[in-house]
């Protein structure tokens, strides 16, 4: 390539670098994130709903069930006892459907009472370190052979 091609494309990459730039500082944070906790213990888990607890509580029964029906040497197709628990649900009139949030409920506010009394601090460990290490691990016992081979072999240099 010529001078005035490189001279061309270092004009181009300049003006690229300088829009970039401007983009760049003119953009604001996304705001729509929601900070998360990095404590797994910190972050607020979510009650189980009405459906929740209805799945938990007839599952097995579905599984085996559905499992009964099928024929012999094949394996229950994954997801069927959640389609069937989901049908099930649908079919459920309002007064079961009441009582299964009034479950729901009662879960929560046992929650609420759990969260309500105030922790017990844990007891520390004890950790007990043994006063001799008397057993020696595979990296002193390589460490001391190499060290003796040395010795040995300054020994036999200063011999000569």
């Amino acid at each position: 390539m010529s001078t005035t091609t490189y001279e061309m494309l270092a004009v181009r990459i300049t003006t690229l670098e300088e829009i970039i730039s401007k983009h760049i500082a003119n953009q604001k944070p996304d705001k729509s994130r929601k900070s998360s906790p990095k404590d797994s213990k910190e972050r607020k888990k979510r009650p189980l709903s009405a459906y929740q607890l209805f799945c938990n509580a007839k599952r097995s029964e579905v599984q085996d069930r559905l499992i009964k029906n099928l024929e012999e040497g094949s394996k229950l197709p994954r997801g069927a006892a959640l389609a069937e628990l989901g049908k099930l649900w649908k079919e459920l009139g309002d007064d079961e459907k009441k009582t299964w949030e009034g479950k729901r409920d009662s879960v929560e506010s046992k929650s609420e009472d759990d969260k309500s009394e105030p922790e017990s601090e844990p007891e520390p460990e004890l950790k007990i370190e043994p006063e001799v290490d008397t057993v020696p691990t595979p990296k002193k016992e390589k460490k001391e052979k190499k060290e003796n081979k040395e010795k040995k072999e300054k020994k036999n240099s200063d011999g000569d």
